[in-house]
C-alpha cells in the first residue's frame, strides 16, 4: 500500500513518469453524508456516502454505501460496497451485485 504513503517510492504525481490512459468521462470524486477517506487515492466518479475509507485505493466508478467501512483494501472499478459492509485488506475486482454486509 505505498500508493498512499505521504512519500511513496512510486508516485502518481511525478511529472517525469506521466500516466498515459484514457479515463471515461466521469465527474470528480464525491463525498456526501459525511463520507471521508483518509491516507486513500479516489478515483473519478467514485462515491463515498456516510462511510469511512482508510489507507485504500479506490478506482473509478465506485459507490460505497451508507455505513461501510474499507480499511487497507483496493477497490477495482465498478465495484459497488453496500450498507454497513466492512472491508478490510481485500482486493475487488467486482464481478457481483454488491459486498454486503456480514
Amino acid at each position: 500500500m505505498d500508493l498512499v504513503s505521504v512519500h511513496p517510492i512510486f508516485n502518481l504525481y511525478n511529472a517525469q513518469w506521466p500516466i498515459l490512459t484514457t479515463m471515461p468521462p466521469l465527474a470528480p470524486a464525491k463525498f456526501v453524508q459525511g463520507g471521508s477517506a483518509q491516507d486513500s487515492v479516489v478515483g473519478a466518479g467514485s462515491i463515498v456516502s456516510g462511510s469511512h475509507v482508510r489507507q485504500s485505493v479506490i478506482a473509478h466508478d465506485v459507490k460505497i454505501d451508507e455505513g461501510a467501512y474499507v480499511d487497507g483494501s483496493v477497490l477495482m472499478p465498478g465495484v459497488r460496497v453496500g450498507r454497513g459492509a466492512v472491508v478490510r485488506r481485500a482486493i475487488e475486482a467486482g464481478g457481483r451485485d454488491e459486498l454486503p454486509a456480514v
